[in-house]
């Protein structure tokens, strides 16, 4: 099968000055499509009754389809600096309107069948599903409102803002603040400190939106071999008292110039993500959820970056080196996007022979542990053209590959993964006769690195892993 996604977008802005600040009006809309195609419609399990032949999976998907429309409208208001004793503040206020339609849509009729190969040449089939064929929607619209203020004091900056929004899904109103506090210790912009605190609310609740209608799409045609033709078991979901996932964000920030012509930064982030939704069980009337997946990043990086250029070969050079550390520790995967199912945290699992619930599995080894980044970037004023290089080491982690069931209990182990490099380059060029024209052309991984992600089973690298995109080339 192929995977394709394209995007459209188009906005609109409107800036209008006033006597006391400028005035912002937007209005955009973006078209976001996800398509798999696959030559066949069937996914067939095949066996034989003559026991020396082995059994086999034919598998497809037919064509299926998941889009999204989304319409936004805002107004934004940033006025003009004002003092009020000694303190200067920057005070920026809005509201945002966002409008969400999205669906799934199988373009034609798809199906499941384990059958066996009888030894008079007939087919016996034990089991066959049909995925019928169409469209199934979900529209939900969110109404925020903001406000911030920086404020400067001497060397002291403190920025204070609140975010208030209101859902139509989950029908949560949510408060969100964020603050952030800056300091010039010397008062000649030498040595910076910065010290933030935010919350996030939101997740992509999409796939558990589309999932009971998905779930009426389906016919049992045959079961243990007798023909029944009756709709499958609906999916109905339900969020009652489910609250909105949110994060909560810890930043510091410092940076020193150690000469006229080098500076050096350093960065810690700590993000505790709450509240994540988990299908906690089922009832009689279908599935429900609850707020039982939780996760835990931490993310620190030191960098050196050169000031003032120096000159090579009629060009003006510029670098700067960039080393993270990160450290991930979550109950549940969410990495497979909007069409992922959500498994019960306390479910019993086995992870390298060891038993545990779910909700205590490692991570699954999607980020990178240590990353090592050297950049260097040439101009060449007069001719208009600059040529930036990023060489990218990546370390060794681990990934936890699901490796079967064993009397109801799924068994996961793990395997490292190596390190890897990339490299990323581009060009842009400014021409002189042409004012305000930029041409670029950026390649990421130009030497096609094949980079697994995680394995999905450990005992199948080749077959069963997850890849990295390859080459990717932009033109702007």
């Amino acid at each position: 099968w192929v995977n394709r996604q394209k995007a459209m977008g188009l906005a609109f802005d409107l800036n209008q000055q006033l006597a006391s600040g400028k005035l912002t009006a937007t209005l955009g809309v973006d078209q976001l499509d996800s398509a798999r195609e696959s030559d066949s419609n069937a996914f067939v399990i095949q066996s034989f009754a003559d026991k020396s032949l082995s059994s086999y999976s034919s598998i497809g998907f037919g064509t299926e389809s998941l889009e999204q429309r989304q319409y936004t409208a805002k107004l934004r208001m940033d006025w003009d600096p004002f003092k009020t004793g000694s303190v200067q503040h920057k005070v920026y206020a809005g509201a945002q309107l966002q409008s969400t339609d999205a669906s799934f849509v199988r373009a034609e009729n798809a199906y499941s069948l384990v059958q066996t190969l009888q030894l008079d040449g007939t087919q016996k089939i034990s089991t066959r599903n049909q995925y019928g064929a169409g469209t199934v929607g979900v529209a939900y619209n969110s109404l925020g409102l903001f406000l911030s203020d920086t404020m400067q004091w001497g060397n002291w900056a403190l920025t204070t803002s609140a975010r208030l929004e209101r859902d139509d899904f989950l029908k949560n109103t949510n408060l969100a603040p964020r603050t952030r506090l800056d300091w010039d210790v010397l008062g000649d912009g030498r040595t910076q400190l910065g010290l933030g605190w935010a919350r996030y609310y939101g997740q992509d609740l999409l796939g558990y939106a589309l999932k009971q209608g998905k779930s009426e799409l389906l016919t049992l045609q045959i079961q243990k071999g007798v023909e029944i033709n009756k709709p499958g078991t609906i999916e109905y979901n339900s969020f009652d008292g489910v609250k909105t996932p949110h994060s909560d964000e810890w930043a510091f920030t410092a940076s020193q110039q150690l000469s006229p012509d080098l500076e050096a930064g350093f960065s810690y982030v700590r993000r505790a993500s709450r509240d994540g939704l988990t299908q906690s069980g089922t009832s009689s009337t279908g599935y429900y959820y609850a707020n039982g997946a939780s996760a835990k990043a931490e993310t620190a990086t030191a960098s050196l970056r050169t000031l003032r250029p120096w000159k090579a070969a009629a060009s003006l050079w510029t670098g700067r080196a960039d080393f993270s550390w990160q450290s991930v520790v979550r109950n549940h995967d969410s990495t497979l996007g909007w069409e992922s199912e959500e498994e019960a945290p306390d479910d019993i699992i086995t992870v390298n022979g060891v038993q545990m619930q779910r909700k205590d599995k490692p991570a699954s080894g999607f980020y990178v542990p240590r990353k090592l980044s050297l950049t260097l970037n040439g101009l060449w004023a007069q001719a208009g053209v600059s040529w930036g290089n990023r060489l990218n080491w990546n370390s060794a982690r681990t990934g936890i590959g699901f490796v079967g069931t064993s009397k109801g209990v799924d068994n996961y182990n793990s395997q490292r993964l190596a390190s890897y490099m990339t490299w990323d380059s581009s060009v842009t060029y400014q021409p002189h006769w042409a004012k305000g024209v930029t041409l670029s052309l950026d390649i990421l991984n130009v030497l096609n690195k094949r980079v697994p992600l995680a394995v999905t089973t450990a005992g199948s690298y080749v077959n069963n892993a997850r890849w990295q995109t390859g080459p990717e080339i932009w033109l702007t």
